[in-house]
């Protein structure tokens, strides 16, 4: 199988299935204790809409880091579901 993607605290998941509004196939499973907020589509997208500096961040971090982990809290990995 694949080896798992190991993100830390201050990374995303799940950015692209919000983007595109369907699931990808991914899951998240957390090792250690954390906190993750979750926010939905149309919210992401309104605040996105009021806040251009937030979405030109959000677009530069997609392309200056292809393939990063996307996961959010300390030490959470991303791994392909079967």
């Amino acid at each position: 199988g694949r080896r798992p993607l190991v993100a830390g605290p201050g990374d995303v998941v799940g950015l692209f299935a919000t983007l595109a509004g369907a699931p990808l196939g991914w899951t998240q499973t957390v090792t250690r204790r954390g906190s993750a907020l979750q926010i939905t589509r149309d919210d992401l997208f309104d605040l996105l809409g009021q806040r251009p500096a937030l979405l030109r961040q959000l677009f530069g971090a997609l392309f200056a880091a292809p393939g990063a982990a996307a996961a959010a809290g300390p030490s959470i990995s991303a791994s392909s579901a079967p």
